[in-house]
């Protein structure tokens, strides 16, 4: 699924298999911002027909990112702000020259530890919204797609039992799917672009060694966990239960 301007935009079915079979496309889709959609991007969005867009983005990014979205398509995000950790550490680390190579991947594995320790619950309630939602498709996003929007997805698939081999490959798609504006490029050194505007198995994998099991992620939900019934009905829909 291709939308014109949104670089980083695709079906959750696009990379990840399970036992050789992709789940069922049209149903999830994650995406980065709306800022350089244009005006073909926005037709093919309203013929996608989405039921909700989730935007991960806290209330200052998204003023700064200028979607381009129509009235009828903002009237269905839902806001579940996940802001980073040390994001104005890095600002300056950038801006003074400080920061190495080697400082930015490890602060990118500090973020994504952070989106755990300190998002979870946030995680939790979109994983409530994709498995109970009625109506579909889902659209998730964040501004660059790749990190706050990569977890989001490793863990549905996760959830849906998929190998981490499987959940790597869609993660992963990012370093060659997403193309970053020219003015964003311009404001990264050469040797940070790798660290900061790609994504490594690394950060994702700081993350899902501190998430635990399926059965410990259903449970931090609490009383309002998806039912078996509810959570059988959600692999159905994506082909995974026949």
């Amino acid at each position: 699924m291709i939308i014109d301007g949104v670089s980083n935009f695709r079906d959750l079915a696009e990379f990840a298999a399970l036992n050789g079979k992709s789940i069922n496309r049209n149903y999830i889709f994650r995406s980065n911002n709306f800022a350089d959609i244009t005006i073909k991007g926005i037709a093919q969005l309203e013929k996608l027909n989405p039921s909700i867009i989730i935007d991960f983005r806290y209330e200052n990014e998204i003023l700064k990112g200028n979607d381009k979205l129509p009235k009828e398509l903002e009237k269905i995000r839902i806001n579940m702000p996940i802001k980073p950790l040390h994001e104005k550490r890095l600002s300056r680390g950038i801006s003074d020259g400080t920061l190495t190579e080697s400082d930015a991947a490890d602060l990118m594995k500090e973020i994504y530890k952070s989106f755990v320790t300190d998002h979870m619950n946030t995680y939790l309630n979109f994983l409530k919204i994709v498995i109970k939602n009625e109506k579909y498709p889902i659209i998730y996003h964040c501004t660059a797609g790749k990190d706050r929007t990569g977890l989001a997805s490793a863990m549905i698939l996760k959830l849906l039992g998929f190998d981490q081999s499987e959940i790597f490959k869609d993660f992963l798609a990012t370093n060659s799917l997403w193309r970053p504006s020219k003015k964003i490029l311009n404001n990264f050194p050469k040797k940070l672009i790798k660290p900061l505007l790609g994504v490594s198995k690394d950060y994702l994998n700081t993350s899902l060694e501190i998430i635990g099991s399926n059965e410990d992620i259903l449970n931090l939900m609490g009383s309002d966990r998806p039912s078996e019934e509810e959570f059988n009905e959600f692999k159905t829909k994506l082909g995974i239960l026949l």
